[in-house]
């Protein structure tokens, strides 16, 4: 086909006529890419919905099938160059693999997360990545990992002012004190 295409546009370009009909051919070109792009960029909007519905049911065959989705989305969101979406899909896949108990594989995902999401600048998506490690950790029993990573989070969502997750942060902060024995700290 791209041959036959090949040989077609050379014979066009031979004449004046071929050549002004190629020409605005060519700037057809960029135009289909964008559309392609923007296809690809619907089909992975509506795999990140899909698998954020399915993580909600919280159920072992829904996270399985949330985690797939996700796991495709991200494939699309590489291919567009999306840094940004790309951390928020590994964040989402970690957020599966916790949920399903599968505390290391979590840990990978974060972990890949939080590079991505600090090179594009994404302070908020950052502290949510730093929190969830360290509520990995605390799950694990590794408290002091956990406080570390907390700790981490808590500036950045002052700065960004999440006030929400800054609670939800001091929250487990409190928690792991408390869980060392260490109530006046919580």
């Amino acid at each position: 086909m791209h041959r036959a295409f090949a040989v077609f546009l050379t014979v066009f370009l031979i004449s004046d006529v071929g050549r002004v009909y190629a020409s605005r051919n060519l700037e057809i070109i960029p135009q289909q890419g964008e559309a392609q792009a923007d296809a690809t960029e619907a089909e992975a909007i509506k795999l990140m919905q899909e698998g954020l519905q399915l993580q909600k049911q919280g159920i072992k065959e829904s996270l399985l099938i949330a985690r797939n989705k996700f796991e495709a989305a991200l494939v699309l969101w590489k291919k567009l160059g999306d840094k940004k979406l790309q951390a928020v899909t590994r964040n989402n896949i970690g957020g599966v693999y916790d949920a399903l108990g599968e505390k290391q594989k979590a840990l990978q995902y974060f972990n890949q997360a939080l590079p991505l999401s600090r090179a594009v600048r994404d302070r908020e998506r950052e502290a949510y990545i730093l929190n969830n490690i360290g509520s990995v950790y605390w799950g694990l029993g590794k408290n002091q990992k956990a406080l570390q990573y907390y700790n981490q989070a808590l500036p950045i969502l002052r700065v960004v002012e999440n006030r929400g997750m800054e609670a939800t942060t001091l929250h487990n902060i409190g928690s792991v004190y408390n869980s060392l024995g260490e109530n006046q700290k919580g």
